[in-house]
């Protein structure tokens, strides 16, 4: 968080007797306003010292949270505490440290469960409770809603930004439990944000969406409306090659090779009947999801290693097309794969030339690599002087992250003559380090 330009962090924690007084003023069920009163103080303290960042969202968000003991008196710190905040974040001069500290906490105060530690005679016990979904919870999770979609529709791009991650965080904190009337409530007033306001041009948010509606159909949770139009305003074919690209990552660990071919048989489903243009297309949305870096890339990469693989099985010539098409907008997937190019060199209906005459280039991302294992995959009856030289090219402009320790073309006789009359220390060098 940033308060007054002071970048602050919750490793900023500091031994401080004044906040340690204001903490005291918690526990007001009296109604005297002591509790509102140590509040105000506390966010004036924080303007002149805002080190106490970190600590004061510490204590709004860890000490006031929901437990046990709030329950039974109906909520009302947590109440008492957004409503204070809440009515002092439009105030003009200092809303916004009020409103970054809202932004900090409210992910804390959305979740549908806390815990409580209880303590035995031998031992202490953590169990973890469910928030019931009384008055006082509704109201309170209202007026979150409220402030988030009202930060959103008047704020610039970073504090859109910021609430977005605060639905990301929402989403993540599902729980397989029974909080059903929570999340029915939460949809009530999500849906409407999503589709009015929420920007759909957005690839983040148009990945959210349908992750977060899929968690709606899949814990069967009931809601009113129809979202026929939300899927409307943000299905397109980025989203919908992401979602046919992205791994379940349990389901994999369970059973690899099965999975594997589940995904593979998809994605021949899928691609049926597709043409070059449709690849190109392809190829155009693979582009904007990696740029987007999404959480596990290996899988999105292992999934277009999947795509290729089946056009090679299918019609080579298509897939040299694509290729081409890749390297033509400099490859901006990093894609290469040595068991794709082995594949390739395996069939009868192309020849080796005109693979290489496809990657030969040099201006696309990873060049070296798919020339590399062209080389290595290189059938020995088929090296001649071209591909001699063509390799020793390659060495002297190898990009820097390579090796070639691992090329058994090197053992070659032909080559290992042409290496030993030129750059030999060179060749050498790459191969030790």
């Amino acid at each position: 968080a940033s308060v007054e330009g002071v970048s602050v962090g919750w490793e900023n924690e500091e031994d401080d007797v004044y906040f340690s007084i204001l903490k005291k003023y918690q526990q007001d069920p009296s109604g005297h306003g002591h509790f509102r009163t140590s509040l105000e103080v506390l966010l004036t303290y924080l303007r002149k010292n805002p080190a106490l960042f970190g600590p004061v969202v510490n204590y709004f968000s860890q000490e006031l949270i929901f437990d046990y003991e709030s329950d039974k008196q109906g909520f009302y710190r947590q109440q008492d505490l957004f409503d204070f905040l809440l009515s002092e974040s439009y105030d003009e001069r200092q809303g916004d440290l009020y409103q970054q500290v809202l932004l900090a906490i409210v992910p804390e105060f959305l979740k549908t469960s806390f815990q409580e530690t209880v303590s035995r005679t031998s031992a202490i016990v953590i169990r973890t409770l469910p928030l019931p979904l009384s008055e006082p919870i509704k109201k309170l999770r209202r007026q979150i809603w409220h402030f988030l979609f009202t930060q959103y529709a008047q704020g610039d791009q970073k504090r859109k930004e910021e609430v977005t991650q605060v639905l990301n965080q929402y989403l993540d904190n599902w729980e397989a439990r029974n909080f059903e009337q929570l999340w029915a409530f939460d949809a009530g007033q999500l849906l409407p944000f999503l589709e009015q306001q929420l920007d759909a041009s957005s690839l983040n948010n148009s990945q959210w969406v349908v992750d977060y509606l899929d968690r709606l159909d899949s814990f069967e949770i009931p809601y009113e409306g129809d979202t026929r139009k939300i899927k409307a305003r943000f299905n397109n074919q980025v989203i919908e090659i992401r979602i046919l690209l992205r791994w379940d990552e349990d389901k994999w660990l369970a059973d690899e090779e099965g999975y594997r071919q589940q995904k593979a048989d998809k994605i021949r489903a899928y691609f049926q009947g597709y043409t070059l243009a449709d690849y190109e297309r392809f190829i155009d949305s693979c582009k904007i999801i990696f740029e987007s870096k999404p959480s596990k890339l290996w899988a999105y990469q292992a999934s277009v290693e999947l795509v290729f693989e089946d056009l090679v099985n299918q019609d080579t010539k298509l897939l040299l097309q694509v290729l081409r098409y890749l390297f033509s907008i400099d490859n901006p997937i990093r894609y290469a794969s040595q068991a794709l190019v082995s594949k390739i060199l395996s069939v009868t209906e192309i020849s080796s030339e005109e693979f290489y005459q496809v990657i030969a280039p040099t201006h696309y991302a990873l060049h070296s690599r798919w020339k590399l294992d062209f080389f290595a995959q290189l059938p020995e009856e088929q090296i001649n002087d071209f591909y001699v030289e063509e390799l020793l090219n390659n060495y002297a402009h190898l990009e820097a992250h390579l090796h070639l320790g691992r090329f058994d073309f090197l053992e070659t006789k032909a080559l290992i003559i042409r290496v030993l009359g030129l750059n030999f220390w060179y060749l050498g060098m790459k191969i030790l380090y």
